[in-house]
């Protein structure tokens, strides 16, 4: 069975812990390195607090009355994409921020919207090229897909509006699967080491 701590972020089936898609994309590319940790730390807080809000308000139980005024351009801005993207779709037949699980690869993760013909990725920055395509190739294969079997979007959230950008690239799941593999074989080989250690 899936556990989800959203907390510590952490996923674990059955027990064990599974690595999760932003793991082990920010483990490989040190993309925001340079960022003070405090704006980082606000980006990310801001961000949190905008999916809390896409879900509620996909679901019909968002209360405007509690909302943090800053979203609500963003909202706006939602509701234009929901309005353009999803006019007339049933809610009800697509996952949104459901946590999903492959145990024989040890990866766990939370895509945003799956839908039966797109995979979309919410953000509140703008479309990056170099990891972008990375994580929606991972939630097509956590969806059941070959990591390009619908179609990938980056919908980038800003005041009032929003940017939709296709991001598909046949070799996205091959280059992360790949560094998937490094970090299962970095974990293993800490195992080994930490049990040799404790005979000593």
């Amino acid at each position: 069975m899936l556990t989800f701590d959203p907390n510590e972020h952490i996923y674990r089936w059955n027990g064990e812990r599974m690595a999760t898609v932003t793991e082990i994309i920010g483990g490989a590319f040190n993309t925001y390195g340079s960022v003070p940790a405090d704006v980082l730390a606000h980006a990310a807080a801001f961000g949190t607090a905008f999916h809390i809000m896409g879900k509620l308000y996909i679901a019909g139980r968002l209360n405007m009355d509690t909302l943090d005024p800053q979203l609500i351009p963003y909202l706006n801005g939602f509701k234009k994409y929901l309005h353009e993207q999803y006019a007339g779709v049933d809610f009800g037949m697509m996952k949104v921020e459901v946590p999903m699980c492959l145990p024989r690869l040890g990866l766990a993760g939370t895509p945003d919207l799956c839908a039966s013909w797109r995979i979309d990725d919410w953000k509140t920055r703008a479309y990056n090229k170099k990891t972008d395509p990375l994580q929606d190739a991972a939630y097509d294969k956590l969806d059941g897909g070959n990591g390009n079997s619908k179609d990938h979007y980056i919908i980038e959230f800003m005041p009032d509006d929003y940017k939709q950008t296709k991001c598909n690239d046949k070799q996205a799941w091959p280059v992360f699967k790949a560094l998937l593999d490094c970090h299962n074989m970095n974990a293993k080989t800490q195992t080994i080491i930490s049990g040799w250690e404790n005979r000593l």
